[in-house]
């Protein structure tokens, strides 16, 4: 408590310094960021080259029977030759050219690159190494992995002996094979073909050489748009959800010369002032009024036809039709000058207030401590706390695990003979309520009657879904199980079990869960824990 009440009282003074930063500075109240204009050396005349592949539609590809450049990606370069950059060539790369600044067929060194190219800490130092000092610009993507195959082979990826017929098919170097790999832990290297590209995807599900193919679903909707309209019938069908949560960037490489970073801050600069709109699982930052972009969702976008729906865009900066950001003008208002004459007068006050607050807070917190060591004096501690903090790590990209199929000697009756976990690297504790043996001391919990009914539906889900596993999946393992938990226990419930459990303790679920399912309900919702 104490401590909670010291980081308010912090918080509010930095809001309060802040503010008195703000209003003594009232030019800043109006003011914009926009893109440097002629830096120092940059020659707007120079040549820009800029890398996009073929084959990653809608974001980039070429039109053979056009004979010209399309997607979301040319889109956006022909908005930048418009605006400040008129000389920029398309530069054709292949998938091993990315990141790497040079297109060796050629062996062009490119300016940039754009298309289906996700946002890791890994490609963000590699970009930046060597040399290179690349960065990605703001996300202009949100998308995720999904499945892409014939209707009964999608239906096999549901828990199954037949899940192990399937062929996987992902395009080799892409992050997408590690996400399959981590959502279907028991999938094995054979069940997986690496393709070229997404055009060979495209025919070896033809050929039904792959059962299931993955990619980000926005390329995959072109792709079962493609196929569907080939047979003539809805043959081909998408997983309805996501496997992972990815964002998309544009590069600009050397950046630390003046050229280039006048490059990256444009880039940034239509980002920011564009609007979020989302088609199907996926979302794109749009240009409104801009004949590039209306162009691109009208030919490119079409097979989504009136599924497009605007995303919220509270905190998207947009500029209305026309307009242009431009440096901030004295403002001639009187109520600012009003605003501004108050805070002058108020904000010392306020600042001694918190002060005064502040100090009274210490003298009382010093009081309490004294206390508490003298009533230590008398008590010896009868117990030690088993947490063990475990660090948050920052995925760049969010796997789920979904359940999978795998050859194992796990029983149900394994279960049944041990209550014990090891807990040292878990940020939930469990315990036993009732009787310390160790100490002959009662440790009572309580919870609430909302947190011990979410704990009684997740007992009743384990029951049930254990019980099917038993039926569909004898030799399931336990790490299996807890997958075809994880997958079939929304997020939202995951989240008020975990609360519930830590609040409860193991002893919540005994009263409510037949034994040999508790081990596994337990090493679920630590690793549920973990994720959060």
């Amino acid at each position: 408590m104490k401590l909670n009440s010291d980081s308010k009282l912090n918080s509010s003074l930095g809001i309060l310094v802040t503010l008195i930063i703000v209003l003594l500075n009232p030019p800043a109240l109006t003011q914009t960021a926009k893109p440097s204009g002629n830096n120092e050396g940059v020659n707007e005349a120079q040549t820009y080259y800029v890398g996009l592949r073929k084959t990653s539609a809608p974001i980039s590809y070429y039109d053979d029977e056009a004979a010209n450049w399309k997607g979301y990606c040319y889109a956006l370069i022909k908005t930048l030759k418009e605006k400040k950059f008129p000389k920029i060539e398309i530069v054709e790369m292949e998938r091993d050219d990315r990141f790497t600044g040079i297109v060796k067929k050629n062996n062009i060194e490119i300016d940039a690159e754009c298309g289906s190219n996700t946002i890791t800490s890994e490609r963000r130092y590699k970009i930046n190494r060597n040399n290179l000092n690349g960065k990605f610009s703001e996300v202009f993507g949100w998308t995720g992995a999904t499945a892409l195959g014939l209707k009964e082979n999608i239906q096999k990826l549901s828990p199954g002996k037949e899940f192990e017929t399937l062929k996987f098919g992902v395009i080799d170097g892409t992050t997408t094979i590690e996400i399959v790999k981590k959502a279907y832990p028991s999938l094995e290297n054979k069940s997986i073909k690496t393709l070229k590209n997404n055009s060979d995807g495209i025919e070896k599900l033809r050929g039904n050489t792959i059962n299931i193919y993955f990619n980000d679903e926005m390329i995959l909707r072109r792709v079962l748009n493609k196929l569907n309209e080939e047979v003539g019938s809805e043959k081909y069908f998408i997983s309805p959800s996501l496997i992972s949560n990815e964002q998309y960037g544009f590069v600009v490489y050397h950046t630390d010369k003046p050229k280039n970073k006048q490059l990256l801050e444009e880039i940034n600069y239509l980002l920011i002032g564009a609007e979020i709109k989302t088609f199907g699982s996926t979302k794109l930052k749009i240009l409104n009024n801009n004949p590039y972009f209306q162009d691109f969702i009208k030919k490119d976008l079409s097979y989504y036809s009136d599924k497009v729906l605007l995303a919220t865009t509270s905190s998207i900066v947009t500029l209305k039709p026309g307009s242009e950001r431009l440096d901030p003008q004295p403002s001639s208002d009187p109520w600012k000058k009003i605003v501004f004459m108050l805070a002058v007068l108020i904000t010392p006050v306020g600042v001694l207030f918190l002060l005064l607050i502040k100090r009274y807070q210490n003298l009382n917190n010093n009081k309490l401590e004294r206390e508490d060591k003298r009533i230590e004096n008398y008590h010896t501690p009868t117990s030690k706390n088993l947490d063990d903090k475990v660090g948050n790590s920052s995925p760049n990209i969010n796997v789920y695990l979904h359940n999978a199929n795998n050859q194992s000697k796990t029983r149900r009756g394994n279960m049944s003979n041990s209550n014990n976990f090891d807990q040292r690297n878990s940020n939930i504790t469990v315990g036993n309520q009732g009787t310390n043996t160790n100490t002959n001391t009662q440790q009572f919990v309580e919870y609430t009657s909302e947190q011990k009914q979410y704990l009684s539906q997740f007992a009743k889900d384990i029951q049930r879904i254990l019980e099917k596993v038993e039926k569909n999946q004898p030799n399931a393992t336990q790490a299996e199980k807890q997958n075809i938990i994880s997958y079939e226990i929304p997020p939202e419930q995951r989240s008020r079990v975990v609360r519930a459990l830590k609040a409860g303790g193991e002893k919540a679920l005994e009263e409510l869960l037949d034994n040999p399912y508790l081990n596994i309900a337990i090493a679920v919702v630590k690793e549920w824990h973990k994720e959060e």
